[in-house]
């Protein structure tokens, strides 16, 4: 009898069919990537407090790093190139952002990457640096970018320059250009230029070769005799002179490029009959007597008193290139009246391999192409000095004796 008093108070509760729970003890509801474990549902607030002002102090103290770095490698270009950009770059995102009609994050970040990148690369490129480098016996001249990267390198002893970027072959040259001017001769008062010489006597007149082309003349064989070498694969006489004819034309064009740089060349220079100066250089950065050697695809090694060609036997180029910087230095010092440094210069025509011990210094030995090194070299001679030198220097009557 005492069951019916006990459970009349829950029939309320279960006249719908289901329990009633009060809403202090029913369960929260979970979002479904609480559900899936992607949100971190309970967390003491003191420990999510002290982990987010330890992330905001580490971003804030990386981020004046950052500041203090760049403000000390700033340059003005960089800074006013900046300032520029702002300008440039601010219309263009907002055009993006007024024709599609959103932020485009992602867009705006790409266009703003790439003006910003490259206006400070043009910004950059006209700040390069050029330091000094001794070690190992050499003496070289880096040029580096403001961000340290190595793009060239010139070596003072050699007249040798390395370029990494050909993009950047113009600054390079100018940036050594202040570096790579000597003083080699004092400078002196010129009175007057000479005049040209007669065109009879006049050496600017005469072509590459020209003496070797006497010499094919005199040694070549006959037509009958040239064919019977060709089907047999012997050599003639007359192949090693043309060889050399033609190491002196590559060379020779070479050395026509430096005209726009104030450079003057001779070629041919007779000293006697049987004996002549491949190609005589004149210009600001000096005079250089070059002696051609055409070993094209072979191996060419270099050392204080002699040169190997693939390892073979010794040649007396580097005596031969002594003596005629002397008779040069005697010729133009004669005929100008003023002291005249003449470097000798062994140019190798397309060697497979050119090696140059470092102890050599009174003799530079190159490769054709590395003639353009000549070109920003300045401050050995004056422009009349130039124009003095060059006028004894072509005319074919100041080389009679020279021997």
């Amino acid at each position: 009898m005492g069951a019916p008093t006990t459970l009349a108070p829950l029939r309320p509760a279960l006249a719908n069919g289901a329990p009633s729970i009060p809403e202090s003890e029913r369960p929260r509801r979970r979002h479904p990537r609480e559900a899936a474990g992607l949100v971190l549902v309970s967390c003491p607030t003191g420990l999510s407090t002290a982990g987010a002002r330890r992330r905001r102090q580490r971003r804030a103290g990386r981020r004046q790093e950052r500041g203090r770095s760049q403000s000390r490698e700033a340059r003005p270009a960089e800074r006013s190139a900046a300032g520029c950009l702002d300008e440039v770059e601010k219309p263009v995102t907002a055009r993006l952002a007024t024709e599609t009609g959103r932020s485009c994050g992602v867009g705006l970040l790409l266009v703003r990457w790439c003006l910003r990148g490259k206006w400070l690369l043009g910004a950059g490129m006209a700040e390069l640096r050029v330091s000094s480098w001794k070690r190992h016996g050499l003496d070289r001249l880096y040029v580096n970018t403001p961000d340290g990267t190595a793009v060239a390198w010139f070596d003072r002893r050699t007249g040798h320059i390395e370029i990494k970027d050909e993009a950047l072959r113009l600054p390079i040259l100018n940036a050594l250009t202040p570096y790579m001017a000597r003083a080699t001769t004092t400078p002196v008062a010129v009175a007057s230029t000479p005049l040209p010489p007669p065109p009879e006597y006049d050496l600017a007149l005469r072509r590459p070769g020209d003496a070797l082309r006497e010499k094919i003349k005199e040694v070549s064989p006959s037509l009958v005799e040239r064919y019977l070498s060709w089907i047999l694969r012997r050599p003639t006489e007359a192949d090693p002179w043309r060889a050399g004819l033609r190491g002196e034309r590559v060379v020779s064009r070479e050395l026509a490029r430096l005209s726009r740089h104030n450079w003057r060349a001779l070629h041919s220079v007779p000293l006697s009959p049987t004996w002549d100066i491949d190609h005589l250089l004149v210009g600001p950065g000096g005079v250089f007597s070059i002696n051609a050697k055409n070993h094209r695809n072979k191996s060419v090694w270099v050392g204080d008193h002699a040169v190997r060609i693939n390892h073979g036997k010794g040649r007396p180029y580097l005596r031969s290139s002594r003596r005629e910087a002397e008779i040069v230095r005697d010729v133009l010092e004669r005929g100008c009246g003023f002291p005249v440094a003449v470097t000798p210069l062994l140019v190798f025509v397309r060697p497979a391999d050119l090696t140059v011990v470092p102890s050599l210094r009174d003799v530079r030995a190159l490769n054709e192409r590395a003639l353009a090194s000549l070109a920003p070299l300045a401050g050995a001679l004056l422009p009349e000095q130039v124009e003095a030198v060059y006028a004894v220097a072509r005319d074919q009557r100041s080389w009679s004796g020279a021997l």
